[in-house]
């Protein structure tokens, strides 16, 4: 499962995995960027989720997102929690409904897909993967929100980390710098 699937790295992603031979659950609230994903991929190895039942904020939509993979491909090994926006002001300028979206999505999400997917990982021994950012341990001028959700991740997941060790799910964070993603755009 990737979340985010329809911007740079989350297609990317997708891509990756389908030509290693995997099945992939893409989820993605942008049914646009859904599409132009899923026009590049094998159907039968590619199951797109979009608008509300792509959307990570929504525990109800994760859960269900869960089932479907389920049913499609018979349980769920991985989870990549990539969905991200980002925001970009000083805090004294910012919107602070769109700094409750940045943690809605960024934090959240992950969260929600992650507890939704968990009784999966467990029974499979799986590995839930969450995409951050060097600004998930160092300032990022003019990101607050962002920085903010991006250090709530590696907390989060560090501690879940050592939470699952014990039934054999790997957790992992992947802090990337600066790559051309899109999410400057979101």
């Amino acid at each position: 499962m990737v979340s985010g699937a329809g911007g740079g790295l989350g297609a990317a992603l997708c891509r990756a995995s389908v030509a290693q031979g995997d099945s992939v659950v893409a989820l993605e609230p942008n049914e646009a960027a859904l599409q132009a994903l899923l026009a590049t991929l094998p159907t039968a190895q590619v199951l797109g989720l979009g608008g509300a039942a792509g959307d990570v904020t929504q525990l109800a939509s994760c859960s269900a997102a869960v089932a479907a993979a389920v049913q499609r491909f018979g349980g769920v090994d991985i989870v990549i929690n990539n969905a991200g926006i980002t925001q970009r002001s000083l805090f004294q300028d910012a919107d602070l409904d769109q700094l409750r979206r940045v943690m809605e999505v960024n934090y959240l999400g992950a969260v929600h897909l992650t507890h939704a997917a968990l009784p999966q990982l467990m029974a499979r021994r799986g590995v839930v993967a969450a995409v951050s950012s060097v600004a998930g341990f160092a300032p990022l001028l003019g990101r607050s929100s962002y920085c903010a959700s991006k250090h709530a991740l590696h907390g989060f997941f560090d501690t879940l980390r050592c939470e699952l060790a014990p039934q054999g799910v790997a957790v992992c964070l992947a802090s990337p710098a600066f790559i051309a993603t899109g999410i400057a755009s979101s």
